[in-house]
């Protein structure tokens, strides 16, 4: 289990990011709070942590939710059958449920590959190579730029074939994104640029944090090998803009 002191980080962002005290984290309960921090994001946010589940309803939807959601259950939430059911609005799409977790060096287990190292300015060319290669809305959700935050990246060769980069969330917590080119997936490259990040991010001081869909069973275990702990269990619901 990461250490008392990361966790006391992830309650603080958490918390702050949902707009509840982090002692609300803890305790058995559903809580629907409004959802002022999703940008563009119109619909529902449900984060499982434990027993205690909580519902960000976007701003101008949260009257029309509130008492419904109050009486929803995690196995509500898990259920996307049921979950469409309770909700009874029409809905774009349904991400989840989602794998969140932590690790630092009290539960980190590194693993290292020849050929594995942090990116350079002059590596620019063979990302935009390795982009080329990946579906655009991968690349989205796990592709990595060069810039001010380091990235990681496997070479075969001189083919770059997996990268792995991170965006800084709430000043302390490292998002970390990977991707891999089609043709080198299932041989340990995306788990040991993860690797090879995770330890840059924890040498910088900040916490490293892992998100992929639980049903993404070889991404759930490159987390599980490198140590990340599950944190919380998220299930994102957009909804249509108008019923």
């Amino acid at each position: 289990m990461p250490s008392k002191s990361t966790i006391e980080i992830f309650d603080q962002y958490w918390s702050s990011s949902l707009g509840c005290p982090s002692e609300a984290l803890y305790n058995r309960q559903t809580l629907v709070v409004p959802d002022a921090a999703s940008g563009n994001f119109r619909g529902i946010y449900c984060f499982l942590r434990n027993r205690t589940l909580i519902v960000a309803v976007s701003s101008d939807l949260i009257d029309a939710f509130r008492l419904r959601a109050e009486s929803w259950s995690r196995e509500d939430v898990l259920d996307e059958t049921r979950l469409r059911r309770l909700i009874d609005y029409p809905i774009d799409w349904i991400i989840g449920p989602a794998f969140i977790g932590y690790t630092d060096w009290t539960t980190f287990r590194p693993v290292s590959r020849e050929g594995v190292r942090i990116l350079k300015p002059e590596d620019l060319r063979a990302l935009e190579i390795l982009q080329a290669a990946c579906d655009p809305l991968e690349w989205e959700h796990g592709g990595s730029r060069l810039g001010d935050q380091s990235a990681a990246g496997a070479f075969d060769g001189e083919r770059l074939v997996a990268v792995a980069g991170y965006e800084i969330w709430g000043g302390s917590i490292a998002h970390i994104g990977v991707v891999s080119h089609p043709h080198y997936r299932g041989k340990g490259y995306g788990k040991a640029v993860v690797s090879k990040l995770t330890k840059e991010v924890l040498n910088r001081g900040v916490v490293p944090q892992y998100q992929t869909l639980d049903v993404n069973k070889p991404s759930m275990e490159l987390a599980d090998r490198l140590g990340f702990e599950r944190y919380a269990t998220t299930v994102a619901v957009r909804l249509k803009s108008s019923r």
